[in-house]
């Protein structure tokens, strides 16, 4: 049953706390607790409505008393008397996050046996409890309602002893009526007892950390008992020249007497604050009126120009006061259009995001001035729009969305990925297995445990019926989204019909819909490029090629780590293809929690690291912003793919295109400056020999084993030997990123690349001469793994010229990095100024660019990996002198040498080497070298999404084969 009220009808207020008051039942079912009965998810809760929180409204958050129990059994009975095992707690807040239990991250998986509706004995219970006084300035016969806008993942609450309800749905709010429970004269009691685990556990396995608790506000509020408006809906249409419009306006009036209902449309205070129009209906009864006022030629709301009218409903009558009620609105209107999703009659494209609510210290409870601060990052990036990733949001985000302007999909609390491994392991179906394949053997045995099975169905309704019913009033939400990975049945079915008979007005998005049967669009996650290419021409596609539904990506170019790859290539072609409608990057920022070891370590957690058993690991930390929600080089590189204006230069024209969806460009202001890259040198005359000696500088080589052992210019040692090879040039294996570790590390140490070592087979060593003054020393070394039989056979040139030049040629044929100590300041001829990579650089442009320390050119990615920069005409690394002018080396790629299509080499500055990077798991793990590590690459390969979606690019991976490219190094100031 949906939902179930207290037998007995209470009047408005209690005259005294004599009078008998009968509770509800402890549970509904005799056998089957609440939170373990899938019928079972409201009881004696108030109909869902618009969020709106009145001035007369009382605000509960702040230090509650709780008490920690192992199961149910064990919590405290609603009438015991606090003792020691209580303690207090904030609320909102994570008892997980404050000291109880420990925060657990499952991405798919459930981290409970999966028997539906049942749940561990062992389900940690919370109870929390306070006290709190009615204000004595509210009207005495106003109706008092508690409101826990969220609550995770089920709850009884009683008031004064007495149980007033039970509630479950943990992104989704509830109200209970309590008038006659509270005493307006004394102090009143509100207690919870709160369980980790409930029914609804199973249809909300979002990828996020498991965390329990009162973690959005409490209100007490008062609204006026005889008459007072209950809810409202308003909706906006435009005529078919989208020029003026309508407000139809639907509000749910509770009267006993006779009211009028009026309704004014103003501009917003910083607009003046004028009256643009009014309505009014008299009522004499409880019920619902319907006002439907025109509007001459409005300004319309987009993500782009979000304009807003402020609303005011009144219910008046001639003995009370009146009873009123604000929203904000956005004239606009949204369909399907030639098979396109289409606002105010235009085509939009997505630039978007998904975002969850997250912390680094409060978990989901997210302080409003931080989503805030999300939102305007969005907007200064290029972002349009929003998927609220996977469950509505704080309630206030939308008021912001709505401000600010940006496309929302608004998604309903649902997901049930874990029943895929519950059906997948016993068939033993591997991970590598085509995915459609995967799909077709595990989703449908999937579905059959809640999505495609009756007895859920109510509780699917339940879920989106709480969504559209407290969001319905925001202009931003576009579409509403049925859930996520729940794979597909006939609950959703209703689910969508529930959408279209409510609210019309908007379009339904489900990406598990696959042949959009009951979705207004196909959508899909990660496809490849040429994969979503073929969909657009073929998906849905009529013979004569017109199609009715667009196509959308509601997750792509998975941000993990340093990622993510390939974004280029989607915009090219979300704009190439006018029905692929562009889609959300996943995701916004990492999830890591804030973790203080008792050794003294501290970083930002992820799965295990609490001791979490099972967990996914790092799959966490998958975001564009790092767990305190400060960029990372990825939305660096998303907000120039996603510039609204195209500049290309053809011949001696500079072609601008504008890519907003409605806005021109008369906002904008064009600048630009003329830059001229050049730098002095400063060289030295020298001479050479095996040791190569010249004017304050010496070479030295081992010609036994093939390398460079010293390079000291003047009184510096430029290079010495890494201690564990014993070699200043050495071949690197390279630090993989999150995104090889899935596809490309394993063929790394199948193949050893992470342990080459060398053989000299020949050296050659040609002195100087009248006619050519520089020395030369070949080596020719076989860099080879233990154990197999595959090298490469490296022949490297060492050339110094009279100059104290050295310059570098190698040539690798299928059968190195310079650590100079101590040496800060870098500073380079390419890329800049942050990382870049093939398919990474978009952000980047060609200037010269600095880092007074080695740290600044470090990304200080959670989970550490290395990092690059590509494109580079020449590097210089110095140690600044007493006198300011410092000694270093310069490297520049050799005269005329070209790798592929790219100008220019790679280079990347570290103070942590290869293997320490791979083997740390936080920050706080990397321990730094005493010298200096500068890596000089010829080609480089791109990053891609390989975590979770496409890897890289054929064409941007460095295969083995032949190839040749070289570089020269000069001292500086000695």
């Amino acid at each position: 049953m949906a939902e179930r009220r207290a037998s007995k009808t209470y009047q408005s207020a209690v005259p005294n706390r004599s009078r008998a008051i009968q509770p509800i039942q402890s549970q509904e079912d005799a056998i089957m607790p609440d939170f373990a009965n899938e019928a079972v998810f409201r009881r004696n809760t108030l109909p869902p409505r618009s969020y709106h929180i009145p001035e007369t409204a009382l605000s509960l958050n702040g230090l509650w008393t709780f008490h920690y129990a192992s199961n149910p059994l064990k919590a405290p009975e609603p009438k015991a008397i606090p003792d020691e095992r209580w303690s207090k707690i904030q609320v909102p807040g994570h008892w997980q996050l404050q000291g109880h239990g420990i925060p657990q991250y499952t991405n798919v998986q459930y981290p409970i046996p999966v028997c539906p509706p049942r749940v561990p004995t062992e389900n940690p219970t919370g109870t929390y409890r306070r006290t709190f006084h009615v204000p004595s300035s509210w009207d005495h016969d106003s109706q008092l309602r508690l409101r826990f806008d969220g609550v995770d993942s089920a709850y009884h609450v009683w008031v004064n002893g007495f149980l007033v309800g039970y509630a479950q749905g943990s992104r989704n709010p509830h109200e209970f009526d309590v008038t006659a429970y509270l005493d307006r004269t004394r102090p009143n009691e509100v207690l919870l007892r709160v369980y980790q685990w409930c029914d609804g556990s199973y249809i909300e396995d979002q990828d996020q950390w498991w965390l329990s608790g009162i973690y959005r506000d409490v209100h007490l509020i008062s609204l006026p008992s005889e008459t007072r408006i209950d809810d409202w809906f308003l909706r906006t249409d435009l005529d078919p020249e989208y020029k003026h419009g309508v407000l139809n306006a639907t509000i749910d009036v509770v009267t006993s007497t006779r009211a009028t209902i009026s309704l004014t449309v103003r501009e917003l205070p910083q607009n003046g604050g004028g009256i643009v129009c009014k309505g009014a209906e008299d009522v004499s009864t409880s019920g619902t009126v319907e006002l439907s006022i025109p509007i001459q030629d409005p300004k319309k709301w987009t993500a782009e120009a979000p304009n807003l009218y402020a609303i005011e409903i009144s219910a008046t009558t001639a003995s009370s006061t009146p009873h009123n009620v604000s929203q904000n609105i956005g004239f606009r209107k949204v369909e399907l259009k030639g098979g396109l999703i289409c606002v105010n009659g235009q085509p939009i494209k997505f630039r978007g995001v998904n975002r969850h609510d997250h912390h680094p210290r409060f978990g989901r409870a997210v302080p409003l001035d931080f989503i805030r601060d999300d939102l305007l990052l969005m907007k200064t990036h290029n972002i349009n729009a929003l998927r609220c990733s996977h469950y509505p949001s704080h309630p206030k985000l939308l008021e912001l969305a709505d401000e600010l302007g940006l496309w929302v999909i608004d998604e309903a609390d649902l997901e049930c990925h874990g029943f895929y491994d519950a059906v997948a392991r016993p068939q033993n179906i591997p991970e590598e297995m085509d995915y459609e394949e995967r799909k077709r053997r595990a989703f449908s045995l999937a579905a059959q445990y809640t999505s495609d099975n009756p007895s859920w169905k109510a509780a699917y309704l339940d879920r989106m019926e709480q969504m559209v019913q407290r969001d319905k009033n925001h202009p931003s939400v576009i579409i509403w989204s049925l859930g996520n990975e729940a794979f597909y049945g006939q609950n959703h079915k209703a689910m969508y019909q529930y959408a279209k008979d409510v609210d019309p007005g908007r379009l339904v998005h489900y990406e598990g819909d696959q042949k959009a049967e009951s979705a207004d669009m196909y959508s899909y996650m990660y496809p490849s490029i040429d994969s979503l290419i073929k969909l657009s021409k073929t998906e849905g596609v009529n013979s004569d090629g017109s199609f009715e539904k667009p196509i959308i990506l509601c997750e792509y170019a998975h941000a993990m780590g340093n990622g993510p790859g390939w974004l280029e290539d989607y915009e090219e072609a979300f704009q190439a293809h006018p029905r692929l409608q562009g889609g959300f990057i996943w995701e916004w920022a990492n999830h890591g929690l804030w973790k203080e070891d008792p050794d003294g370590k501290s970083y930002y957690a992820y799965g295990g690291d609490f001791g979490d058993v099972p967990n996914d690991g790092t799959f966490v930390m998958d975001g564009l912003l790092n767990s305190m929600h400060k960029p990372t080089p990825g939305l660096v590189e998303l907000k120039k793919v996603f510039q609204p204006l195209k500049l290309v230069v053809e011949g001696d024209n500079l072609i601008v295109s504008n890519l907003y969806n409605f806005a021109g460009l008369e906002h904008l202001v064009a600048t630009y400056s003329l830059e001229e890259f050049s730098e002095r040198l400063s060289l030295d005359q020298t001479g050479a020999d095996i040791t190569v000696t010249g004017d304050n500088f010496t070479f030295t080589f081992d010609l036994t084993r093939g390398y460079l052992t010293s390079w000291v210019a003047g009184d510096t040692h430029l290079l010495e030997p890494d201690p564990p090879q014993a070699q200043p040039l050495s071949p690197p294996s390279g630090v993989p990123t999150d995104n090889d570790i899935r596809s490309s590390l394993p063929y790394w140490h199948r193949f050893g690349v992470n342990a080459l070592t060398s053989q000299v087979r020949s050296v050659n060593v040609t002195t100087p001469s009248p006619d050519s003054p520089d020395a030369q020393v070949t080596f020719a070394t076989f860099l080879t793994p233990p154990i197999l039989d595959w090298g490469y056979l490296a022949t490297t040139t060492y050339n110094i010229s009279p100059a104290g030049v050295l310059s570098l040629t190698i040539n690798l044929k299928p059968l190195g990095a310079y650590p100079p100590k101590h040496i800060p300041e870098t500073k380079w001829f390419g890329l800049g100024p942050g990382e870049s990579y093939p398919d990474k650089r978009t952000a980047q442009r060609v200037g010269i660019w600095s880092a007074g320390e080695v740290a600044e050119l470090q990304t200080p990615y959670e989970v550490p990996q290395g990092g690059n920069r590509m494109g580079t005409r020449w590097v210089t690394l110095r140690e600044p002198g007493a006198r300011g002018a410092g000694c270093g080396l310069r490297g520049r790629g050799v005269d005329g040498w070209v790798c592929g299509d790219e100008e220019g080499f790679s280079f990347r500055v570290s103070r942590y080497g290869d293997a320490a990077v791979q083997a740390a798991k936080h920050p706080c793990d990397l321990v730094e070298e005493e010298a200096t590590l500068l890596r000089l690459d010829g080609k480089v390969a791109g990053v891609g999404t390989g975590a979770c979606g496409p890897a890289v690019k054929e064409d941007l991976l460095v295969p083995v084969g032949e190839m040749e490219f070289g570089f020269r190094l000069e001292p500086l100031g000695v």
